[in-house]
């Protein structure tokens, strides 16, 4: 892939899919996070209904689980540059180092 050859709209519209794909993924392993570790916490024996308890345990694990996110949420968004600069180097792994940079300028 040679970003050198692509439009500033091309090169616009690859960043946003990345975006998109970047926070499909993470919203694919918050959802398995939770499965996981709440499944595996909140129900000893599956059945094929919850029962009080579970329902409970089940609401406070996932509440916990989205508040620790929003605490980590906030620090990246505090400590933005050096989160950029990872993404950023990230992306350099990843893909041409021109998309990268373009995506380091339009974030």
């Amino acid at each position: 892939m040679d970003g050198a050859n692509f439009t500033p709209q091309q090169k616009a519209e690859l960043v946003n899919r990345v975006r998109s794909e970047v926070q499909q993924q993470a919203l694919q392993e918050l959802t398995q996070n939770l499965q996981e570790k709440c499944f595996d916490k909140c129900i000893s024996r599956p059945s094929g209904k919850l029962d009080g308890k579970q329902q409970n345990c089940l609401a406070l694990c996932i509440n916990r689980y989205i508040d620790t996110m929003k605490v980590v949420s906030e620090a990246m968004v505090q400590r933005g540059p050096q989160v950029r600069r990872l993404v950023v180097r990230n992306c350099y792994q990843r893909l041409h180092a021109t998309l990268c940079v373009e995506y380091d300028h339009s974030a």
